[in-house]
């Protein structure tokens, strides 16, 4: 199984709730990391959690913020949260940022959503998610030694082969 490595982290959101006469577009704003490639294909998902009163669908949008007119090239209106991803194909001039938004755009006032799970990854299918490299602890991850998998730190590595060791002691003394 191939899992596409996780291109946005969290230091690319912005909570953005705007309101104009009174209406309210509430939505996360990440804006796209540097490096991505012109013309490729990218997907976008997540998982989403509605409050009481969610349609079940959600809106999906990019922007582009230097521009005082919005160029969407990606605009998908009515996404099922059950399975909340949209592929676009990326151009710099018309997009730097991918806004999801709580509900459907435009009926957002007075929803919540949760939303989790964020992936921006190459090509046009969803695959497993995995946070994105700067946004895991690097204390916290295994190493990977000659194919097999030992955790971080000679201690532990020491404890395991004693337990092991005296484990198996203990089985022939009885």
């Amino acid at each position: 199984m191939l899992i596409n490595p996780n291109l946005i982290s969290k230091k690319d959101l912005r909570n953005d709730f705007t309101t104009v006469e009174d209406r309210s577009w509430k939505h996360w704003r990440y804006y796209l990391p540097e490096g991505l490639i012109e013309g490729e294909t990218y997907t976008i998902s997540c998982k989403l959690k509605q409050g009481k009163i969610g349609s079940g669908f959600a809106t999906i949008k990019s922007s582009n913020m230097k521009e005082s007119q919005s160029k969407d090239s990606l605009y998908e209106p009515k996404v099922p949260i059950d399975n909340f991803k949209a592929s676009f194909i990326y151009d710099s001039s018309k997009m730097d940022c991918i806004e999801i938004y709580v509900d459907v755009i435009g009926q957002t006032a007075y929803k919540t959503a949760e939303r989790s799970e964020v992936k921006l990854e190459k090509g046009k299918e969803k695959t497993l998610y995995i946070p994105n490299g700067s946004d895991v602890d690097p204390l916290k991850l295994p190493d990977f030694i000659g194919g097999g998998y030992v955790q971080r730190g000679l201690s532990n590595l020491v404890n395991a082969l004693s337990n092991l060791l005296m484990g198996r002691r203990l089985q022939r003394e009885n």
